[in-house]
């Protein structure tokens, strides 16, 4: 009975395949043609509003600290303004006008050479050997008349040579002395004169705040970075013969870093101004009032 069931229903889909495929090419004979004339018709084109998109600068990103194991990318904050315009400053975020704040330059220290040379006395003009060159002991606070060729284990120095050059500037001739000696310490050749202080190199930036005049920082190396309470700052440059520094205030997600170049200058702590009091004010006047009667 159940064969006899299966084969009707066959026979039912084979027909309704048989039929649905007979539709699909001929066409259904039952569907009605449109009599509408679209001939004589014209047709205005309906113009299509440009949406106006608004430029908007993304901040940078910035380089990830090491000792991560992948590399992690942090989405921007992203907000929506008044206008529905993107924006990276939040709705209820208020910013201030950037400045570049309190740091100023105290000085610039540099370390001097351990041996300087003062001058010289011309025992025989026409005989270097015979002369007697001044030099100091920076260490030891003591002066060394030294003489070329000589050294001088005490001070750990020899003299190697010594000359006088004549040098000719606005219209004036004045004699400078040079002299080289070799440090024994590090062993190198070092040249000397008696106009100009030797230094050794490196140097100490000494950045203070005007807002807390308590506060300095000692700066040794380009790059160095030091805070105050108005932002973060970093050492960029140091100009040992104008005397100045370059100092950039870093920037942030609203503000771009400011640079400028800092001279010495010397900044002390006002005194407050005494104010009288109210009771010194009534004094003084109830004595103008009884010298009114006399």
């Amino acid at each position: 009975m159940n064969h006899f069931y299966d084969k009707i229903l066959l026979a039912l889909a084979v027909l309704a395949l048989a039929g649905g495929t007979a539709v699909y090419f001929t066409g259904n004979s039952i569907a009605k043609s449109s009599s509408a004339n679209t001939e004589s018709r014209s047709y205005e084109p309906v113009p299509v509003p440009k949406s106006d998109f608004p430029e908007v600068s993304w901040s940078e990103p910035v380089a990830q600290p090491s000792g991560f194991l992948y590399d992690v990318f942090t989405p921007f904050n992203i907000f929506i303004d008044k206008n529905g315009n993107f924006t990276q400053v939040g709705p209820n975020i208020k910013v201030f006008a950037n400045t570049f704040g309190d740091p100023y330059l105290i000085g610039i220290e540099r370390p001097l050479y351990r041996i300087q040379m003062e001058g010289f006395i011309e025992e025989d003009p026409a005989d270097p050997s015979k002369v007697l060159i001044l030099m100091y002991d920076e260490e030891n606070n003591e002066s060394i008349r030294a003489r070329v060729g000589l050294e001088y284990a005490d001070t750990e120095f020899r003299v190697d040579d010594f000359r006088v050059d004549r040098v000719e500037e606005g219209g004036a001739t004045y004699k400078v002395a040079q002299t080289t000696i070799t440090d024994l310490r590090s062993g190198e050749q070092v040249a000397l004169n008696d106009i100009e202080a030797q230094y050794n190199k490196g140097f100490s930036a000494t950045i203070g705040s005007r807002e807390d005049l308590s506060l300095s920082f000692q700066l040794t190396d380009v790059g160095a970075t030091f805070s105050t309470a108005n932002g973060d700052y970093s050492l960029d440059a140091v100009d040992l013969v104008s005397g100045n520094v370059t100092v950039t205030k870093a920037g942030d997600d609203f503000n771009d870093p400011i640079t400028e170049v800092l001279f010495a200058e010397e900044i002390t702590e006002s005194e407050p101004e005494l104010e009288e009091s109210v009771e010194d004010n009534m004094n003084s006047a109830t004595d103008i009032s009884f010298d009114s009667f006399f």
